[in-house]
């Protein structure tokens, strides 16, 4: 074989090795390429965005979900682009809120929701004087899990280590603000709210066997009395009735 012959035959081997690297690097970023083109042909934004949004992912939501969703509030200019790049690069999405600005370039916005580390935590002010009802409505709306995942632990006290004779865990949650991850589920998060009324528990000094009398009165004076300055007259006129073995006489007790 002559030297031509040869040179020939390494030069057509270092192209097609070079066409096949072309070829997987292409694949690789199909995504990135795919955003570039579209952004020539004005399909999508150009600049950072402008103005910040907190925008949601919740629990299960699809690649299209999440482009819907994305172009209704404003933050890439093209459903159909954006979705297709999910595709291309197979984005995971994780469930939580995401800072993004509005009008942002689409490959900079799948970077932020692929990234579970830039999801923030999410403050919820629990008030005094709220039913379980209204506080797992409160969570599910912050978190973005459905309402029903917290309800159904109203009547399994046991779940979270408490007195298996209670009938639900109503008062047992306690009013604070706290700051929930993006990770955590329905019973995690009402599992802090039921150690934090342990905690506070602890730091009266009730006794395990008054636990439940404590919180039972004090659900009711809360009822009933809307003032915190005359909580204390309240518990008093309480538990003079019930040393005399008198009925308590309050409406609270109905709605309870």
């Amino acid at each position: 074989m002559s030297k031509f012959t040869k040179r020939k035959i390494i030069a057509i081997a270092i192209a097609f090795a070079l066409a096949l690297g072309s070829i997987g690097f292409a694949y690789s970023n199909r995504g990135s390429l795919r955003a570039a083109f579209d952004q020539l042909q004005g399909n999508d934004f150009s600049g950072p965005g402008v103005s910040e949004i907190e925008f949601l992912v919740n629990e299960g939501d699809t690649g299209e979900a999440v482009a819907q969703n994305l172009f209704d509030q404003g933050v890439i200019k093209n459903f159909r682009t954006t979705y297709k790049i999910i595709i291309d690069k197979n984005i995971v999405f994780y469930p939580g809120t995401f800072i993004l600005r509005k009008e942002m370039r689409t490959i900079d916005v799948l970077n932020i929701l692929g990234n579970q580390d830039l999801a923030i935590f999410k403050k919820v002010i629990i008030r005094e004087g709220l039913r379980a009802s209204q506080i797992f409505k409160l969570l599910s709306e912050s978190s973005g899990i459905p309402l029903q995942e917290f309800s159904q632990y109203f009547s399994k006290p046991t779940e979270f280590g408490l007195d298996p004779t209670l009938l639900n865990i109503e008062g047992y949650l306690f009013p604070a603000t706290y700051s929930f991850g993006p990770n955590l589920s329905a019973k995690q998060m009402i599992q802090v709210l039921v150690d934090r009324m342990r905690q506070e528990i602890l730091r009266f000094d009730i006794s395990e066997e008054r636990v439940k009398d404590v919180i039972t009165l004090a659900s009711v004076v809360q009822k009933e009395v809307r003032n915190t300055q005359d909580f204390y007259k309240a518990a008093r006129v309480f538990l003079n009735r019930i040393a005399i073995n008198m009925a308590l006489q309050s409406d609270a007790t109905v709605s309870y």
